[in-house]
């Protein structure tokens, strides 16, 4: 875990030319279920000193489901299911802070207790929010960095400390797929147009991103589109 400074943290020096981030903090924790009241307990701590309880969780798994197709709704469901009431609250004052401190920059942490088995299935890194009057992705900007997790006995790890972060993104395309294995031919474009949409704005951030599309290549539009984003 970074050093945490009165509830913000800063990321360690890099090595790459950019300088140190600091980040505003939410860490919300949903515990297992509770069969009286039909609910998961929630709670959400923005600093060592400032906490939110008494939040409470409802999901809708059948309606979930037919919206999964619709990123935006879909994302907004798990947006409005989990930031209810008091964590509600809880993350409208850690954005507030975030602008006021932090350029904007809020990490965001969501623990689901192990118990909690069903909660584990929801890919909860769709969740939506409003950022500045668009509707965007938590999980792709560079803005909001997410991570989920239950709890470990294992010691926090150290931060990332060499900057940029390399990725790299290959894609197999054998040329025997349809003769030999009657399966369709991979949709190279399609998979590189995923992951460039999939990084947000990431991709102009702390990331370095070289691509290797296998023997077909890409068509001079979309690999011009790609450079002109920084990817090799």
């Amino acid at each position: 875990m970074a050093s945490r400074y009165d509830g913000f943290e800063k990321n360690p020096e890099p090595t790459a030319g950019i300088g140190p981030v600091e980040y505003a903090d939410i860490l919300i924790h949903i515990r297992e279920f509770n069969e009286e009241r039909g609910t998961y307990p929630v709670e959400a701590e923005l600093d060592e000193r400032r906490h939110y309880r008494d939040g409470e969780l409802r999901v809708d798994m059948t309606g979930l489901l037919g919206k999964i197709l619709d990123p935006e709704k879909y994302g907004f469901d798990l947006s409005d299911a989990l930031f209810a009431g008091p964590i509600r609250r809880a993350y409208e004052i850690a954005t507030g802070r975030a602008e006021a401190k932090t350029g904007g920059n809020l990490r965001v942490r969501l623990w689901i207790d192990d118990k909690a088995t069903r909660l584990h299935a929801i890919p909860w890194e769709r969740i939506y929010h409003t950022h500045r009057g668009q509707n965007v992705p938590l999980a792709t900007s560079a803005l909001t960095p997410f991570s989920r997790y239950t709890a470990s006995e294992k010691a926090e790890p150290k931060p990332v400390s060499e900057w940029p972060i390399r990725l790299l993104f290959a894609i197999a395309d054998p040329s025997d797929l349809k003769p030999k294995w009657h399966l369709p031919p991979i949709p190279v474009e399609e998979e590189v147009q995923a992951l460039f949409e999939a990084l947000g704005d990431l991709r102009q951030g702390p990331f370095q991103v070289t691509l290797l599309p296998g023997r077909n290549g890409l068509s001079d539009e979309l690999r011009a589109e790609l450079q002109a984003h920084g990817y090799t």
